[in-house]
Protein backbone atom coordinates (compact mmCIF):
# COMPACT_ATOMS: atom_id res chain seq x y z
CA UNK A 1 0.00 0.00 0.00
CA UNK A 2 1.21 3.78 -1.01
CA UNK A 3 1.88 5.97 2.15
CA UNK A 4 0.67 9.33 1.81
CA UNK A 5 1.77 11.03 5.06
CA UNK A 6 4.49 12.87 3.34
CA UNK A 7 2.27 14.58 1.22
CA UNK A 8 1.15 17.50 2.20
CA UNK A 9 -3.09 18.79 2.46
CA UNK A 10 -4.72 21.04 4.55
CA UNK A 11 -7.98 20.33 6.40
CA UNK A 12 -11.18 21.81 5.20
CA UNK A 13 -9.69 22.78 1.67
CA UNK A 14 -12.49 23.05 -0.70
CA UNK A 15 -12.68 20.82 -3.26
CA UNK A 16 -10.99 22.60 -6.14
CA UNK A 17 -7.91 22.66 -4.32
CA UNK A 18 -8.50 18.80 -3.49
CA UNK A 19 -8.57 18.53 -7.40
CA UNK A 20 -5.52 20.48 -8.16
CA UNK A 21 -3.78 18.15 -5.10
CA UNK A 22 -5.20 15.38 -6.99
CA UNK A 23 -3.84 16.18 -10.11
CA UNK A 24 -0.37 16.11 -9.26
CA UNK A 25 -0.45 12.54 -7.59
CA UNK A 26 1.04 9.42 -9.54
CA UNK A 27 -1.40 7.19 -10.89
CA UNK A 28 -1.32 4.28 -8.11
CA UNK A 29 -1.75 6.84 -5.31
CA UNK A 30 -4.85 8.42 -7.12
CA UNK A 31 -6.31 4.33 -7.33
CA UNK A 32 -5.23 4.08 -3.52
CA UNK A 33 -7.37 7.71 -2.62
CA UNK A 34 -10.27 6.02 -4.88
CA UNK A 35 -10.43 2.63 -3.84
CA UNK A 36 -10.49 4.55 -0.06
CA UNK A 37 -13.23 7.31 -1.12
CA UNK A 38 -15.72 4.40 -2.90
CA UNK A 39 -15.28 2.24 0.47
CA UNK A 40 -16.44 4.74 2.52
CA UNK A 41 -19.41 6.14 0.27
CA UNK A 42 -20.65 2.37 -0.10
CA UNK A 43 -23.46 1.81 1.99
CA UNK A 44 -23.38 0.15 5.24
CA UNK A 45 -24.47 -3.92 5.04
CA UNK A 46 -27.62 -4.17 7.14
CA UNK A 47 -27.63 -6.99 9.58
CA UNK A 48 -30.23 -9.55 9.38
CA UNK A 49 -32.36 -10.23 12.48
CA UNK A 50 -30.81 -13.39 13.22
CA UNK A 51 -27.37 -11.71 13.17
CA UNK A 52 -28.90 -9.69 16.28
CA UNK A 53 -29.32 -12.49 18.20
CA UNK A 54 -26.21 -14.02 17.79
CA UNK A 55 -24.35 -14.24 21.37
CA UNK A 56 -27.76 -13.51 23.43
CA UNK A 57 -28.36 -16.44 24.98
CA UNK A 58 -27.12 -16.99 28.29
CA UNK A 59 -28.40 -20.20 29.52
CA UNK A 60 -29.54 -23.50 27.82
CA UNK A 61 -32.37 -24.80 30.08
CA UNK A 62 -32.94 -28.31 29.41
CA UNK A 63 -31.74 -28.30 26.01
CA UNK A 64 -32.63 -31.47 24.97
CA UNK A 65 -35.90 -31.71 26.35
CA UNK A 66 -38.76 -32.33 23.65
CA UNK A 67 -40.94 -28.90 22.83
CA UNK A 68 -44.21 -28.67 22.83
CA UNK A 69 -46.67 -28.01 20.20
CA UNK A 70 -47.75 -24.35 22.29
CA UNK A 71 -44.62 -23.50 22.60
CA UNK A 72 -44.35 -23.10 19.10
CA UNK A 73 -46.92 -20.31 19.31
CA UNK A 74 -44.60 -18.16 21.27
CA UNK A 75 -41.98 -18.02 17.97
CA UNK A 76 -44.14 -16.80 15.35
Amino acid sequence: MTNLKNIPMAKGSEFSQFLLFFEKLSAENKVFIIQLLSEKAAPKKQKEAWENLKGSVLAYIDPFEPVAVEDWEVMS
